[in-house]
């Protein structure tokens, strides 16, 4: 939303923006990032109170009784590439 108007008021062409996701089953480097990521940023949210220890251990049971099922299939965050010229 923000991209935009920093662009226009910054003088930049927009050139690209494309929005990335990536996906993968129980076996794939996804879930592996995702693993890695979830087990230590859980704990984290719980700390800083943006979450509550119970739900950081919920959702922490929660995910490590999908991470190996074969049918899981696991859907990152959407990133978006953003490139510009300056004008």
């Amino acid at each position: 939303v923000k991209i935009p108007a920093i662009f226009k008021k910054n003088k930049i062409q927009l050139k690209d923006f494309t929005p990335v996701i990536l996906a993968g089953d129980a076996d794939s480097d996804v879930i592996e990032w995702a693993h890695r990521f979830f087990t230590v940023h859980l704990g984290l949210m719980a700390d800083k109170k943006v979450i509550t220890v119970e739900e950081s251990k919920s959702l922490l049971d929660d995910w490590l009784n999908h991470r190996h099922h074969p049918d899981t299939i696991f859907f990152s965050p959407i990133v978006v590439d953003v490139s510009g010229i300056k004008l």
